[in-house]
């Protein structure tokens, strides 16, 4: 509690909404003294939050938002009207290094929700490992990298991907 200058009675709320929340795990219990109890990552938070060479790390998107335009004061300036300027407006008022980092931030958070995603998402339903021939439909308008990971996980898995005609990219 000190460390973060938070009260005692907060920094045990956010411990027990992060133990509820499964990012983090009693490690040492202590009944004597609350002081003593210490708390570590859970498997599955560390496998997203802090093994960098995981496929579904999330660490490299949540970092852009110290370092990006997701600052506080930005979702704050964004939450007041601005008076005479449409959004287009805006955007182009912005300096290349601001551009620079919105698509620095946008393809991180790609990554981050999307790529590192699919590369994960045949392994965890099994489908790397399926022995008998499988098809995998998706059926909207995005990217279809799930199927096309799903498809590289095994010789097995074909990818189908119908694209509705309204959305198509």
């Amino acid at each position: 509690a000190g460390r973060f200058d938070l009260s005692l009675r907060a920094a045990s709320a956010l411990l027990v909404t992060l133990c509820r929340m499964d990012v983090v795990q009693v490690r040492k219990d202590d009944e004597d003294s609350v002081d003593e109890i210490e708390y570590e990552l859970t498997p599955t938070a560390s496998v997203f939050l802090s093994d960098r060479s995981a496929p579904a790390i999330t660490s490299p998107f949540i970092d852009t938002f110290k370092t990006n335009f997701v600052t506080p004061e930005n979702l704050l300036q964004c939450a007041r009207p601005v008076e005479g300027k449409d959004l287009m407006s805006a955007h182009l008022e912005e300096s290349d290094e601001q551009v620079a980092n919105n698509a620095r931030h946008f393809m991180k958070h790609m990554d981050a929700q999307s790529y590192s995603c699919a590369l994960a998402l045949p392994v965890a339903l099994g489908l790397d490992a399926l022995t008998s021939a499988t098809t995998l439909l998706d059926v909207g308008g995005g990217s279809a990298i799930y199927p096309i990971h799903a498809a590289r996980s095994s010789p097995h898995v074909t990818g189908l991907v119908y694209e509705l005609p309204a959305i198509k990219p």
